[in-house]
């Protein structure tokens, strides 16, 4: 057992993060939407507590000049739910050629970053706990089997209760 790596340390605290932000961009969707037109056939959307993503076979500001699709920024879009909805694919032929959009609740991204987030933090407070049993540095990981003064040989640490000591 080793103390946890840099990259685990970082993705902890970036899920973390992104459960954190989550919240707030869930409620601030119920009042506004944003929405950026990625190409002319793409586009990207936070409104009503979903994230959607919609892809045309056609240029839509040729097709549709001055509509909501052309449009990139925040403005004001109240939302008539609370965004708790199910994921949603739309597909079909419109007038003017194909649309598809997939929609994504937050709520649901928010399970999928809680999830490997938890499980992280809890595999390292078990690294941590069980460090005594494995006779680990808790402040730098080094292994301590054999030592019997209780302080650690490469940080000075001292742990106490260790076996022959008092």
């Amino acid at each position: 057992m080793h103390q946890p790596s840099r990259a685990r340390r970082i993705l902890k605290w970036t899920g973390v993060g992104l459960l954190t932000l989550n919240p707030v961009i869930w409620i601030l969707s119920l009042q506004f939407g944003f929405q950026l037109l990625i190409t002319s056939s793409c586009n990207f959307s936070i409104w009503g507590g979903q994230v959607a993503l919609s892809i045309c076979d056609f240029d839509v500001a040729k097709a549709w000049p001055n509509s909501a699709f052309t449009f990139t920024g925040i403005r004001k879009f109240p939302s008539k739910n609370l965004g708790v909805t199910w994921p949603i694919v739309k597909t079909g032929p419109l007038s003017t050629g194909h649309m598809t959009m997939i929609a994504a609740p937050l709520w649901l991204l928010l399970l999928f970053t809680a999830i490997p987030t938890a499980w992280l933090w809890h595999r390292d407070s078990r690294l941590i706990s069980s460090s005594s049993d494995h006779r680990l540095c808790l402040r730098c990981g080094y292994d301590l089997t054999g030592n019997t003064s209780g302080i650690c040989s490469e940080c000075g640490e001292r742990r106490p209760n260790v076996a022959g000591t008092t």
